[in-house]
């Protein structure tokens, strides 16, 4: 192999290597951020009312922790609105 060709073999190895480093520059994503108060929310009540349904096939279930799920449930809810009218 010639001396001039390993030197353009280089180069363009150079410069492939400029390009990927640019696009990856390009492609960097922001870091996530929090999740959104009305998802976590959501999946609260969801997992609640699973909970309840789950404890209320169960005849010895203790009704005492029904009864706080479902007043959580009903926090929540208000909490939902309360933060639907603050962000329209």
């Amino acid at each position: 192999m010639k001396e001039e060709d390993k030197n353009i073999k280089i180069i363009k190895v150079e410069e492939f290597s400029e390009n990927v480093a640019e696009e990856k520059i390009k492609n960097i994503k922001p870091p996530l951020g929090v999740t959104p108060s009305w998802l976590t929310i959501e999946n609260r009540i969801k997992e609640l009312a699973a909970a309840i349904l789950r404890y209320n096939d169960d005849l010895n279930a203790n009704n005492k922790t029904i009864k706080r799920w479902a007043r959580e449930i009903i926090l929540y809810c208000d909490l939902a609105e309360q933060m639907k009218a603050i962000t329209i």
